[in-house]
Protein backbone atom coordinates (compact mmCIF):
# COMPACT_ATOMS: atom_id res chain seq x y z
CA UNK A 1 0.00 0.00 0.00
CA UNK A 2 1.50 3.23 -1.06
CA UNK A 3 1.44 6.20 0.99
CA UNK A 4 -1.36 7.90 -0.85
CA UNK A 5 -3.49 5.19 -0.15
CA UNK A 6 -2.49 5.01 3.52
CA UNK A 7 -3.40 8.85 4.13
CA UNK A 8 -6.60 8.19 2.59
CA UNK A 9 -7.81 4.98 4.66
CA UNK A 10 -6.62 6.84 7.64
CA UNK A 11 -8.56 9.82 6.54
CA UNK A 12 -11.50 7.65 5.95
CA UNK A 13 -10.83 5.82 9.61
CA UNK A 14 -10.79 9.11 10.71
CA UNK A 15 -14.29 10.09 9.75
CA UNK A 16 -15.65 6.86 10.56
CA UNK A 17 -14.45 7.22 14.24
CA UNK A 18 -15.37 10.95 14.44
CA UNK A 19 -18.96 9.31 13.34
CA UNK A 20 -19.27 7.10 15.82
CA UNK A 21 -17.69 9.13 18.25
CA UNK A 22 -20.89 11.76 17.31
CA UNK A 23 -23.45 9.02 17.51
CA UNK A 24 -22.30 8.01 20.70
CA UNK A 25 -22.29 11.69 22.28
CA UNK A 26 -25.63 11.31 21.52
CA UNK A 27 -26.65 8.14 22.54
CA UNK A 28 -25.19 9.18 25.93
CA UNK A 29 -27.40 12.58 26.24
CA UNK A 30 -30.36 10.65 25.11
CA UNK A 31 -29.47 7.70 27.40
CA UNK A 32 -29.48 10.25 30.73
CA UNK A 33 -32.45 12.39 29.25
CA UNK A 34 -34.29 8.95 29.83
CA UNK A 35 -33.03 7.95 33.34
CA UNK A 36 -34.61 11.49 34.24
CA UNK A 37 -37.44 10.54 32.88
CA UNK A 38 -37.63 6.76 34.05
CA UNK A 39 -36.55 8.56 37.73
CA UNK A 40 -39.29 11.68 37.13
CA UNK A 41 -41.62 8.75 36.56
CA UNK A 42 -40.57 6.62 39.63
CA UNK A 43 -41.00 9.41 41.70
CA UNK A 44 -44.84 10.23 40.15
CA UNK A 45 -45.67 6.33 40.65
CA UNK A 46 -45.02 6.51 44.02
CA UNK A 47 -46.62 9.46 44.82
CA UNK A 48 -49.85 7.65 43.47
CA UNK A 49 -49.27 4.76 45.44
CA UNK A 50 -48.96 7.31 48.26
CA UNK A 51 -52.29 8.88 47.24
CA UNK A 52 -54.37 5.45 46.06
CA UNK A 53 -53.49 3.94 49.82
CA UNK A 54 -54.97 7.28 50.80
CA UNK A 55 -57.89 6.93 49.36
CA UNK A 56 -58.56 3.67 50.22
CA UNK A 57 -58.13 3.87 54.18
CA UNK A 58 -61.00 7.10 53.61
CA UNK A 59 -62.58 4.21 51.20
CA UNK A 60 -62.75 2.12 54.09
CA UNK A 61 -63.31 4.30 56.66
CA UNK A 62 -66.81 5.43 55.03
CA UNK A 63 -67.58 2.13 54.37
CA UNK A 64 -67.37 1.35 58.06
CA UNK A 65 -69.37 4.37 59.00
CA UNK A 66 -71.93 3.41 55.90
CA UNK A 67 -72.29 0.06 57.91
CA UNK A 68 -72.73 1.93 61.34
CA UNK A 69 -75.00 4.29 59.32
CA UNK A 70 -77.31 1.29 57.96
CA UNK A 71 -77.36 -0.46 61.53
CA UNK A 72 -78.36 2.44 63.02
CA UNK A 73 -80.77 3.22 60.53
CA UNK A 74 -82.76 -0.35 61.25
CA UNK A 75 -82.93 0.12 64.37
CA UNK A 76 -84.65 3.46 63.86
CA UNK A 77 -87.54 2.06 61.35
CA UNK A 78 -88.18 -0.65 63.86
CA UNK A 79 -88.30 1.65 66.86
CA UNK A 80 -90.50 4.38 64.68
CA UNK A 81 -92.57 2.13 63.25
CA UNK A 82 -95.52 2.32 65.38
CA UNK A 83 -95.02 6.15 65.85
CA UNK A 84 -94.93 6.45 61.77
CA UNK A 85 -98.34 4.46 61.82
CA UNK A 86 -100.41 6.86 64.24
CA UNK A 87 -98.84 10.19 62.39
CA UNK A 88 -100.27 9.07 58.89
CA UNK A 89 -103.41 8.20 61.05
CA UNK A 90 -103.70 11.40 62.20
CA UNK A 91 -102.14 13.37 59.38
CA UNK A 92 -105.38 11.66 57.41
CA UNK A 93 -108.08 12.73 60.46
CA UNK A 94 -106.33 16.33 60.00
CA UNK A 95 -108.35 16.87 56.97
CA UNK A 96 -111.47 15.76 58.54
CA UNK A 97 -111.66 17.64 61.90
CA UNK A 98 -110.44 20.40 59.96
CA UNK A 99 -113.29 20.24 57.72
CA UNK A 100 -115.75 19.87 60.39
CA UNK A 101 -114.46 22.29 62.14
CA UNK A 102 -114.77 25.43 59.18
CA UNK A 103 -118.71 24.07 59.10
CA UNK A 104 -119.36 24.55 62.54
CA UNK A 105 -117.03 28.08 62.49
CA UNK A 106 -119.95 28.77 59.32
CA UNK A 107 -122.81 27.93 61.63
CA UNK A 108 -121.84 29.96 64.07
CA UNK A 109 -121.28 33.45 61.62
CA UNK A 110 -124.83 32.30 60.69
CA UNK A 111 -125.55 32.03 64.09
CA UNK A 112 -124.55 35.67 64.81
CA UNK A 113 -125.66 37.70 61.78
CA UNK A 114 -129.43 35.72 62.26
CA UNK A 115 -129.28 36.56 66.77
CA UNK A 116 -126.96 39.90 66.79
CA UNK A 117 -127.24 41.67 63.38
CA UNK A 118 -123.66 40.79 62.60
CA UNK A 119 -122.85 41.15 58.79
CA UNK A 120 -118.92 40.03 57.98
CA UNK A 121 -118.50 42.67 55.21
CA UNK A 122 -119.38 45.78 57.45
CA UNK A 123 -119.98 47.46 60.63
CA UNK A 124 -122.71 49.87 61.51
CA UNK A 125 -122.56 52.79 64.18
CA UNK A 126 -125.45 51.17 66.01
CA UNK A 127 -123.95 47.28 65.83
CA UNK A 128 -123.28 46.00 69.72
CA UNK A 129 -121.38 43.28 68.56
CA UNK A 130 -117.58 44.43 67.52
CA UNK A 131 -115.73 40.96 66.69
CA UNK A 132 -113.09 41.01 63.58
CA UNK A 133 -114.57 38.80 61.02
CA UNK A 134 -112.48 35.52 60.17
CA UNK A 135 -113.21 32.82 57.76
CA UNK A 136 -110.99 29.59 58.21
CA UNK A 137 -109.18 28.74 54.80
CA UNK A 138 -109.77 25.74 52.96
CA UNK A 139 -107.57 22.77 52.69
Amino acid sequence: MDRRAFERAGRAVGATASGLQAQMGASHRRLAELDRAVAEDRAGAAELRHRLSALDAEIAAVEARVAANGGFLAALRTDLAPFVGRYRALCADLGALYGQSRDVHARGVEMLTRDFGYHAAYRRWSDRFTATPFTPKPL
